[in-house]
This record gives structure tokens, C-alpha cells and sequence, in this order.
């Protein structure tokens, strides 16, 4: 689902440590290189929404991003607030997105999971991955311990993508 752009490609491996050494990136085991716009990613408008009021991708982005989108296994570490839910959201709605497309899931069921240590930090992840695959028609439910099923089930039965 990601084909690096053709500035992304030609950055040489310099311009590489020097963009992750100004970000602040440590990166190990990867090949895949940063990008350093949103629209490198080759995601749609529609599945970029949720980016519409960033300039540029944060560090955990830039490089979570591309090898999330390329199917490959990652694990961020960043600070709260940098932006790692829409690092590993993106690519999820993507994927989901392209499923349906091939009509391998119907949407209609999870297709993803997102766990949380806590419900505030659940309820943040929800809120910004319904908004991701709002334009795209992947949805996501928040589901947490504590209150009433009754809503929770509810929204389940009615077809989402995305479990948090």
C-alpha cells in the first residue's frame, strides 16, 4: 500500500541520519526512510482528513508512517502528544479501507484492536481514529469497563472497523 515518492527515494543515506538527527529519531532495523510531508504517504485527501490542520508530520510519523503503511511491524516510542495514534491509525484505516475495497471484510465487523492501559487514553484513541476513517467509512467504537454495556453493544452490532 506504500510506494515511497520520488524525493523520498532520491534522499541519500546523509540526508537520511541527518533529518532523523534533527527530529530527534532513533531508528533501528529499518531501511525505510522518513518522510517529511503528508502527502509523501500517497494517502488520499479523504484519508488524510484527520492531518488537515498539520503542516507536517511529527518525528513518530515521519518514520512510523511509511513502515506502517508498508505493512511492517513497528514499535514507537514517543511522548504524550507527538501524534502516535494517527502514526499507527493511518495506516490501519488504510489497510482496513483497502480490505473493503477487495471485499475480503465487509467493514461491518473488527477488523482492528487497539488496546489501552486506561479508559481516558482509550476514549482519546477513539476519538481521533473515528475521526480518521470518518471520510473513508471506517468506523471505530470505544468499549471499557465501568458503565452500562447497553451503548457499547449497540454500537458494535451496528458495524465498525476499529475496537479500541
Amino acid at each position: 500500500l506504500y510506494t515511497p515518492a520520488e524525493d523520498i527515494r532520491a534522499m541519500s543515506g546523509a540526508g537520511v541520519d541527518a533529518f532523523r538527527e534533527e527530529r530527534r529519531m532513533a531508528v533501528e532495523n529499518c531501511d525505510i526512510k522518513p518522510l517529511s510531508s503528508f502527502k509523501q504517504t500517497g494517502l488520499s485527501k479523504d484519508e488524510l482528513y484527520s492531518t488537515r490542520n498539520f503542516t507536517t508530520p511529527s518525528p513518530i510519523q515521519s518514520q512510523c508512517l511509511p513502515i506502517a503503511l508498508s505493512g511492517r511491524d513497528v514499535v514507537g516510542i514517543a511522548s504524550t502528544g507527538s501524534g502516535k495514534t494517527l502514526a499507527f491509525g493511518l495506516p490501519a484505516v488504510k489497510h482496513i479501507r483497502a480490505q473493503i475495497d477487495a471485499g475480503v471484510v465487509s467493514g461491518k465487523k473488527p477488523v482492528a484492536l487497539v488496546i489501552a492501559p486506561t479508559r481516558e487514553l482509550a476514549q482519546q484513541i477513539s476519538v481521533v481514529l473515528e475521526e480518521a476513517g470518518s471520510k473513508v467509512g471506517v468506523g471505530c467504537v470505544c468499549v471499557y469497563g465501568g458503565v452500562p454495556k447497553r451503548e457499547q453493544a449497540q454500537a458494535l452490532r451496528s458495524g465498525v472497523s476499529i475496537v479500541v
